[in-house]
C-alpha cells in the first residue's frame, strides 16, 4: 500500500530530495529513536496525516486535539492554519534529545509535506483502485 503511495510527484520529490540528491539533508531518520520508530513502516518519509498526528504528539508534547488541528489543516489545504499551527509547535515543549536545529527540520519538513498527504485509508484505496 505505502509504495503506490509514492506515486504522487510531490511525494516523489520530496523522497528524491531526502533520498537521491546528495547530501540528504531533509531525512528524517537518525533525529531520535522514536522518530525513527514512527516513520519506519515509509522507510523515514512522511507519507500519512497519521503520521504528523503522531509526531507533534510524540514530539512537541500537542494533545489529540491539537494533533487532530495540525491533521484538519492539511486535510483542508489551509497554509494560514498550517503556518498558526507550526508557530504553536515551536512555543511547545519536545521531546527531549532534540535539538533546535532538529526541531527546525522537523517543522521545514512539515510544512513542505502538508499540501500533499493523505490519512491512511484513503491512501489504501487508491492503492487497490491504481
Amino acid at each position: 500500500m505505502g509504495i503506490s503511495t509514492f506515486n504522487s510527484p510531490l511525494i516523489l520529490k520530496s523522497v528524491k530530495t531526502a533520498y537521491i540528491d546528495p547530501p540528504p539533508t531533509n531525512s528524517l531518520r537518525g533525529i531520535h529513536p522514536v522518530i525513527d520508530d514512527l516513520l519506519k513502516d515509509t522507510y523515514g518519509c512522511i507519507i500519512y496525516q497519521e503520521q504528523v498526528m503522531k509526531l507533534v504528539q510524540v514530539v512537541f508534547m500537542m494533545s489529540l486535539g491539537e494533533a487532530d488541528i495540525v491533521r484538519r489543516a492539511i486535510g483542508k489545504k489551509d497554509p494560514e492554519l498550517m503556518e498558526k499551527m507550526i508557530e504553536e509547535m515551536r512555543k511547545h515543549p519536545r521531546l527531549e534529545g532534540t535539538s533546535d536545529a532538529d526541531v527546525e527540520l522537523i517543522l521545514k519538513t512539515i510544512s513542505r509535506c502538508s499540501s500533499y498527504l493523505f490519512n491512511k485509508s484513503h491512501s489504501a484505496a487508491y492503492a487497490l483502485t491504481a
